[in-house]
């Protein structure tokens, strides 16, 4: 793990080119636009020309070009942050995950989504553009006003979801002024992004649950499978949990390798997770092939893992 006061940059924003604000922030203060690919489409020629060739039954075959439409989703983000502020940058994990929710329409259109970490916004705007109700959480405030800002600026389409920012702290089950109801916070009147009592109903029938790169320090991870597992446990129709993660290895001189602690313990939470039963159900857990289309530019490493977690009933 990096030590907490060393300054870390996404590789993403290495490789991305960004704007800064005219207002600088204190900790963000800087825009990219994220192009990813809609479709493909074929369009004929516009013109038939001395090369055109005939088939076999002396019929035109005319020149098909490809036209690649794009759309953009513009983030305002962090370049380069302590430990405690990583949820301000952009990660390749997310970017896989967005991958993946795009190449599966069909599955997440008009769902009911929780994404946990969300940090500023990137997956809960994807998934926006296919689901009804999409709820991003994390913690913070710089986080969840620079999360709600990306929001803003993205999802202008009266007609389309627009995702809610709430605070969701896995440490915590009751903020000072609020009336705790299951194990989320009611919104007092300091707060904004505390949850509203109408909202713990809609949680209740959460289809997916997803979260991207909020694997890096252990305790954040126990915590993290802690939260997933009340919240899995409070859905009464949830479908599946997508998790997208980056394996990030290092030498260490203790172990003379390398060696990636991190990945091991989330491996070892996941483990723990599928020999619980919850309502009558057991967890199915199984590692997603990423060969699906790369939408968004980034680097598809083999360090970037997609994993599902499926409620199973017990069989009586």
């Amino acid at each position: 793990m990096t030590s907490s006061g060393a300054v870390i940059l996404s590789d993403v924003h290495v490789n991305h080119k960004h704007q800064q604000l005219d207002c600088i922030k204190p900790l963000s203060g800087y825009v990219t636009r994220f192009e990813y690919i809609i479709a493909d489409a074929e369009v004929q020629g516009d013109h038939v020309g001395s090369d055109v060739h005939t088939d076999v039954d002396g019929d035109y075959d005319v020149k098909r070009k490809k036209i690649v439409c794009k759309d953009c989703i513009i983030i305002e983000h962090s370049l380069g942050t302590e430990l405690k502020y990583v949820g301000l940058q952009v990660w390749q994990a997310a970017l896989l995950l967005c991958d993946f929710i795009l190449d599966n329409c069909n599955t997440f259109k008009g769902c009911c989504c929780l994404e946990l970490g969300g940090g500023v916004g990137l997956a809960s705007i994807t998934l926006a553009t296919l689901a009804d109700t999409v709820f991003c959480t994390d913690v913070g405030r710089q986080i969840l006003e620079t999360c709600q800002n990306n929001v803003e600026r993205n999802c202008v389409n009266e007609k389309k979801c627009k995702p809610i920012v709430r605070e969701l702290d896995w440490f915590k089950q009751q903020h000072q002024g609020s009336e705790k109801t299951g194990d989320l916070e009611i919104a007092g009147t300091s707060n904004r992004f505390y949850w509203k009592k109408h909202e713990l109903s809609i949680l209740s029938r959460l289809d997916f649950i997803i979260a991207a790169d909020v694997i890096y320090d252990n305790t954040l991870t126990e915590a993290f499978f802690n939260k997933l597992f009340e919240v899995m446990c409070g859905s009464e129709c949830l479908k599946a949990v997508y998790i997208a993660t980056e394996k990030r290895l290092n030498f260490t001189l203790e172990d003379l390798d390398v060696t990636c602690k991190e990945y091991d313990f989330f491996r070892a939470c996941m483990n723990e997770l599928a020999s619980k039963i919850a309502k009558e159900n057991t967890f199915k857990i199984e590692q997603i092939p990423i060969e699906f289309k790369q939408r968004f530019s980034y680097q598809r490493t083999k360090q970037l893992e997609l994993w599902k977690i499926q409620p199973v009933k017990v069989s009586a």
